[in-house]
């Protein structure tokens, strides 16, 4: 390898102490008469060990936004260094390098797998993968509260909605109907009754929707029909003028 010459007697020559790299053997021979033969040339690499201990990563939990997946490495050898990557449709996620993630709206619909990377000194990088998960699915909402409707069911009156505490990072949407069947325009917390609502129940729909989850409308009907205003001030009527027979 470094082309100092060895003087070996016998077909056979043990090497020992090289390091990682290529190297190369030039061998001749001579005769008792001092003839020496062309040298014959053999070149090898010699590379670190490979690591014994090398299992497939195993992950587990719900395949569904907003819940968290675990990977179990597995045993590797004695003084091996692990670092994880999750993947989402093999590619790695940014940040997600910790034994548990949780499901993103990004991972909707991807298959999730971890490549875990096993360093030992003096020995080969391992690199294994787990398994690829089934596609990740929507999410469900934790908290979907049933809203209340407050005020008077008089016409030229308001009605409110209260909604309740949703799970955080929901968007709220609003719809009014008259009689079950919506009401045009009408799509904010409040809505001032009229002439066509007399006689008609009033409700509204809450429709609570987030990235990643399945959306959920919630319902609620006001208690009362809607009813004519009475005139705040009225007096009784008189006559005048002379009776005649």
């Amino acid at each position: 390898d470094d082309a100092t010459p060895v003087s070996c007697v016998g077909p056979t020559y043990e090497l020992s102490g090289l390091s990682v790299g290529s190297h190369s053997l030039s061998v001749t021979q001579s005769d008792l008469a001092g003839n020496v033969s062309e040298p014959a040339v053999e070149t090898w690499t010699t590379e670190l060990p490979t690591q014994v201990l090398t299992p497939t990563p195993i992950v587990s939990g719900t395949l569904r936004v907003g819940q968290t997946l675990t990977v179990t490495p597995g045993t590797f050898d004695s003084g091996t260094t692990l670092s994880i990557a999750w993947l989402r449709d093999g590619n790695p996620i940014s940040g997600a390098t910790s034994t548990n993630y949780t499901l993103t709206a990004s991972d909707l619909f991807a298959s999730m797998s971890v490549r875990v990377t096993a360093t030992r000194s003096g020995y080969q990088t391992a690199v294994v993968f787990s398994s690829s998960t089934d596609q990740v699915s929507r999410g469900t909402l934790a908290q979907t509260p049933t809203p209340t409707i407050s005020g008077d069911s008089t016409f030229g009156r308001t009605l409110s909605v209260a909604t309740g505490t949703w799970t955080s990072g929901v968007t709220l949407e609003y719809q009014w109907l008259r009689g079950g069947a919506d009401i045009s325009g009408a799509t904010s917390p409040s809505y001032t009754l009229g002439l066509s609502d007399i006689g008609e129940r009033i409700s509204i729909r809450v429709t609570g929707s987030k990235s990643g989850y399945t959306t959920v409308a919630k319902s609620v009907e006001a208690a009362n029909l809607v009813v004519p205003a009475t005139i705040a001030q009225s007096s009784t009527p008189t006559i005048s003028g002379d009776y005649v027979n």
